[in-house]
């Protein structure tokens, strides 16, 4: 497994996470899934910037 896999999993381990604990507080389903969807372009991102060149 690469670092871009790796982290993208951990990524969406927190959305996963993020997206249930609002839900069950009480925040709009609409809400909820444009959150994940930010947070999963921050991820992509993230896990792109953090991965390591292959030579």
């Amino acid at each position: 497994m690469n670092w871009f896999n790796l982290s993208l999993v951990g990524w969406v381990i927190v959305i996963i996470a993020g997206a249930i604990a609002a839900y069950r507080f009480g925040a709009d389903p609409v809400w909820v899934a444009i959150g994940a969807l930010l947070l999963l372009g921050i991820g992509v991102i993230t896990s792109v910037k953090s991965a390591k060149p292959r030579v």
